[in-house]
């Protein structure tokens, strides 16, 4: 409970949350942002930190997941890193600041 509380305050704020934030690597839950629906929901929630956009971020992870399951064998090669580095350049926290690559991989790890 308290990692997932300090990866959504990471969301809003920068300071000692940055830590989590130094990790470049691209893992199956980062590659969730190439799916259109997490995308969508992880840059709304980002801005404003409602529960309900928190409950539809959670309904999008699960659904991209069921979908991945559902077609095995696709690896991430180089592009789709770069589109994944690319897309998560563009989600921002409230003051604009852009959320790294570490925090989103662990908040994504969290909406199980």
């Amino acid at each position: 409970m308290r990692r997932r509380q300090h990866v959504l305050g990471a969301l809003w704020e920068r300071g000692e949350r940055e830590r989590y934030e130094n990790d470049p690597a691209i893992t199956a839950d980062t590659a969730l942002l190439l799916d259109p629906g997490v995308y969508d929901a992880v840059r709304i929630a980002a801005r404003t930190g409602h529960r309900a956009h928190l409950a539809r971020l959670r309904r999008a992870v699960r659904l991209a997941r069921l979908d991945a399951a559902a077609q095995p064998g696709q690896n991430v090669d180089a592009g789709r890193a770069a589109e994944i580095r690319q897309l998560a350049e563009t989600i921002t926290r409230r003051d604009g600041s852009p959320i790294p690559l570490g925090s989103l991989a662990l908040l994504l790890a969290d909406m199980a």
